[in-house]
């Protein structure tokens, strides 16, 4: 319910409808033949919508509705089912819970969230538990500023950003001594070409040897109190050397704010122009 309540108010926020879907399989059978009949799949289907119903009733009886909801029981296996909704026309984004607690059965949940986040194909907000909507302002973006920069996964949160007047700050945890001021720039830019009057950050943080991405990542949004996280999935660069699925798994399973997680597509730019000059720099 938690990640359906947040929805319905984020949904208000960007003027969004909603479609409420719950996945469904058939029942286990504890029979002899292990057969499971028609009907019983069929009551599994049911059970599903009603539930769907009570949990819309619920946010109606609280007035958080805004807009009308269409829901569906969808059948088939979690992930896998989730995913798939991704690929029909008009969905821009999903929202869906994250339990954050460490039995087994979370565990479950949360893989289910892990693999949604790394393969959908539009953005994937995972919603911790028990955590309440509030307006969105300030977005922590971790980013890869390794030299290749992948657009579509900036463009995108350019555009959810600026839908919400929400500010953006580019984060990257340094794991060498490189200088990334120029790197730096073109994240801003790309940004700017996306959205050109969204404001926009970047940093580069320092990582010990023994720091943990993923730690840093969370602490940082914590003592800066910022609204949501974004991640890209790419499988290039970065978060793929810093433990790509690992990362995206454990934002997931264990989030102590809501993780907004980003595609990228095949096709990439890659920058190798020269550093700018002191002019340029002052102009931009």
């Amino acid at each position: 319910i938690i990640g359906f309540r947040y929805a319905n108010l984020l949904a208000a926020d960007l003027s969004a409808e909603i479609h409420l879907i719950s996945v469904y399989h058939e029942p286990i059978s504890f029979r002899a033949d292990s057969y499971v009949m028609e009907h019983d799949v069929d009551r599994a289907r049911q059970n599903c919508e009603r539930q769907l119903r009570e949990l819309i009733e619920i946010e109606r009886s609280n007035n958080n509705m805004h807009k009308p909801i269409t829901y569906e029981a969808v059948y088939g296996l979690a992930s896998e089912a989730i995913v798939n909704a991704t690929k029909e026309p008009g969905i821009d984004m999903i929202v869906m819970g994250s339990t954050g607690m460490h039995d087994i059965a979370s565990e479950w949940v949360g893989s289910v969230s892990s693999n949604v986040a790394q393969n959908a194909t539009c953005p994937v907000l995972l919603v911790p538990k028990d955590y309440a909507y509030s307006p969105i302002e300030s977005i922590l973006f971790a980013c890869d500023f390794k030299g290749l920069h992948h657009t579509h996964t900036e463009e995108e949160l350019a555009k959810f950003a600026k839908k919400l007047g929400a500010s953006i700050h580019a984060l990257y945890i340094q794991k060498d001594d490189k200088s990334y001021e120029f790197e730096e720039d073109v994240v801003r830019k790309v940004f700017k070409n996306a959205a050109p009057h969204l404001l926009v950050t970047t940093e580069v943080m320092k990582a010990g040897k023994k720091d943990h991405v993923v730690d840093l990542v969370k602490k940082y949004a914590r003592e800066h109190h910022y609204d949501i996280v974004a991640i890209s999935t790419h499988k290039r660069g970065f978060w793929n050397a810093l433990m790509h699925e690992s990362v995206t798994r454990e934002m997931a399973l264990y989030p102590e704010f809501p993780v907004l997680a980003l595609h990228e597509e095949d096709e990439y730019v890659e920058f190798k122009a020269k550093a700018p000059s002191k002019k340029e720099k002052e102009v931009s």
